[in-house]
């Protein structure tokens, strides 16, 4: 049997069905009604073949049928005939728990749906029971005013940015925001915190490492470094003039779930001086007693 499952929710109704992974949505808002999720669904799946269509309804759905009307949609929703209208059967669920089985791998799970309401279901072994938690009361609010979209654009007003952004954060994002400006905006956090991670390449005095060709030059002339020497030059070179205890670099170099002497540090230190210096270069890597290690080209 191939089955059209429609997912309805406060801002966009998704659709997918048997044999595809492909999804299709259209927008949906406050005042939507079942009429028009048939005109959008009728639209998007003109090519899609279905014997039969699953809908998960924002609302609490008993025996397959809507017993309350939504809360972030129209009105029209208990007695709409859904199987003539799309002219096949038709089962209703609970969006939450439609969402719920799509997700479980057996066991136990309470089911939290974080959209523009709050959704919560709990499968146990296969079974699923809607909670409807969203409206219970918590305070002078309900869960759903908390953790639902209503939570999420709460702090959106200027007082709100500044209070953020005085209070330490390197930025501040209200919602609605579109995906692409967060990871852009991450990443230019990620640029001021460490400038390194934004090129392909490394430099200080006369070294230059080519982080995509994992090549090291001095002066023109290719160093060999062995992979923990590789690493361990790239940590002094992202932060140079920096001192950095043995233990600070055991941490940042092989890992903290790595167990080696703190002495290791400096058989890497020797091999690396050895690799950068030869015979005629000076020695880049200042040791700073009873603290630890720096690149370091400024004399003295």
């Amino acid at each position: 049997m191939r089955v059209l499952v429609i997912d309805v929710g406060g801002t966009h109704v998704k659709l997918m069905h048997t044999g595809s992974a492909e999804t299709r949505k259209f927008n949906s808002g406050a005042g939507f009604t079942p009429q028009q999720v048939v005109a959008g669904t009728t639209a998007l799946t003109a090519d899609w073949t279905y014997d039969a269509v699953t809908i998960g309804i924002p609302s609490p759905v008993i025996r397959g049928a809507v017993v309350q009307e939504p809360w972030n949609l129209g009105t029209g929703w208990l007695a709409f005939d859904w199987a003539a209208a799309l002219g096949v059967p038709v089962k209703l669920i609970n969006d939450a728990a439609m969402q719920a089985l799509g997700s479980d791998e057996g066991g136990r799970m309470l089911f939290l749906g974080l959209g523009s309401g709050l959704g919560t279901a709990l499968v146990d072994e296969g079974r699923v029971v809607a909670l409807e938690l969203a409206h219970l009361p918590f305070k002078d609010q309900t869960f759903e005013d908390l953790l639902g979209q209503k939570g999420l654009t709460a702090r959106g007003e200027e007082g709100d940015r500044v209070r953020g952004l005085d209070a330490g954060a390197d930025d501040y994002v209200s919602k609605p925001f579109s995906p692409t400006e967060l990871v852009a905006r991450i990443r230019a956090v990620l640029r001021r915190i460490r400038p390194a991670l934004a090129d392909e390449a490394l430099s200080y005095a006369d070294i230059v490492m080519d982080l995509v060709a994992h090549r090291v030059t001095r002066a023109g002339k290719p160093v060999h470094l062995g992979p923990t020497e590789f690493r361990l030059l790239r940590h002094f070179m992202e932060h140079p003039g920096r001192v950095f205890s043995r233990e600070q670099l055991l941490d940042s170099v092989w890992g903290k779930d790595v167990y080696v002497e703190a002495r290791t540090v400096d058989v890497h230190i020797r091999r690396l001086r050895i690799a950068l210096n030869g015979e005629t270069q000076a020695d880049l890597i200042r040791t700073v007693r009873a603290a630890g290690y720096a690149l370091d080209a400024t004399p003295g």
